[in-house]
Formats: C-alpha cells, structure tokens, sequence
C-alpha cells in the first residue's frame, strides 16, 4: 500500500460504524489484521488514539447504544493487548450504563475491566469490581446464577494468585 492508501483505510477503519460491523466473531480477526498492518506501515498511527479520537468525535451508529460501542472498543482492545486503552473504553462503558440504569450492563463491562485489572496486576482494583459485580448478579439472578458462579469463579482464583487463601476457601 502506499502511504495515501493507509491513511484512507485508518479513515475507513475509524468511522465507528465500520467498526460495529468489523467488529464480529466472523471478521474481527480481518480488523485485528487490519490494524496490525497500518501501525506496522504508518507511523505514528495506533488504533487506540484513532478510536478514542472516534469515540469524543463521533458520529455513533444510530442503531446502536453508546455504552455498547465503548463496550465493543473496550473489548477489542483487550484482545489485543492494549490494556490502557481497554481500560478507559471500559471505564466509559460503565458510565453510560450506569446513567441509563442498566445495572447488568454495568456489571458486565465491570467484569470486563476486572479482567484487565488482573491481567496488569491491579489486584485490589479487580477484587473491588469483582465484589460489586457479583452483588449485582446475586440480586438481578439470584445466588448461585451462572453469572455469580463465573464472578465467583473468578474471585476464587484471584484469591488464590495473591495468596488470600482464607478468601478463596469462602
């Protein structure tokens, strides 16, 4: 590709209902490629400021919620790796959740910043997001739901990774 040709597919790319649509069990590994050659080919673009620049600029697809466009970003970001910018897409998700009162929604996206936390080692950031996740599920399903199971699950093993094994016995 020439330098012209990368920069209209960054534009291409950036445009977060293309996203929405790339963003698939059946294309996001195109996406991921995608991204891989640009930042390999372009310098100085990385699809994290592209889709935070996106993301304060809009436009957002009109048949889609907010709060599930940064849920969407948040989590193809952690698929590959870029945990800073997954962390804020998450973080963001929650806030526009919460403000439209979809508590499961929010416990969802807080599941999802808990696994970032544990995967950069903020452990006592994950447990707190873990907890109030959990609350959530107890009261939306009821104890003892497959989603508070998989909470559960997850605390368990968190527990056990920092040696809380009193915690991870309960």
């Amino acid at each position: 590709c020439k330098a012209g040709e990368w920069n209209a597919l960054v534009e291409c790319l950036r445009q977060l209902d293309n996203f929405c649509l790339l963003y698939t069990a059946e294309r996001k590994y195109d996406l991921t490629g995608y991204w891989r050659a640009i930042e390999k080919n372009s310098a100085g673009v990385d699809c994290v400021s592209v889709y935070q620049t996106a993301l304060v600029d809009g436009p957002f697809p009109a048949d889609m919620i907010r709060a599930d466009v940064y849920f969407k970003i948040g989590s193809f970001f952690e698929e590959i790796a870029r945990f800073e910018g997954g962390e804020k897409a998450f973080k963001e998700a929650v806030v526009h959740y919460r403000n439209s009162a979809q508590n499961l929604d929010v416990a969802r996206a807080n599941s999802a910043l808990a696994r970032i936390y544990i995967t950069t080692s903020k452990h006592e950031q994950a447990e707190q997001l873990l907890n109030e996740t959990l609350e959530v599920y107890n009261r939306e399903h009821g104890e003892g739901s497959l989603d508070a199971s998989h909470v559960l699950n997850r605390l368990g093993a968190l527990y056990l990774e920092c040696n809380k094994l009193e915690k991870a016995d309960g």
